[in-house]
């Protein structure tokens, strides 16, 4: 089960967060992994207006300062 779902903010977390300082992801899509590693699941986020990445489970924590939105 992701840990995550559509609409879950998120804090993207470990090296790759300097480059993200200052934003407030939302998850828009969640890509199972096909051998079913649950750690090695994908989360399509909004990052900003225009700006989408994807980032592995291990990548994300829950952002508890925001609230889920849509469904």
């Amino acid at each position: 089960m992701p840990r995550f779902s559509i609409g879950s903010p998120v804090r993207i977390i470990g090296g790759i967060a300097e480059y993200y300082s200052g934003v407030n992801p939302v998850v828009v899509e969640v890509i199972p992994n096909g051998n079913g590693l649950s750690h090695l699941t994908r989360y399509h986020l909004l990052i900003s207006d225009q700006v989408e990445d994807t980032f592995y489970e291990f990548q994300l924590a829950p952002d508890p300062n925001r609230e889920k939105t849509g469904s």
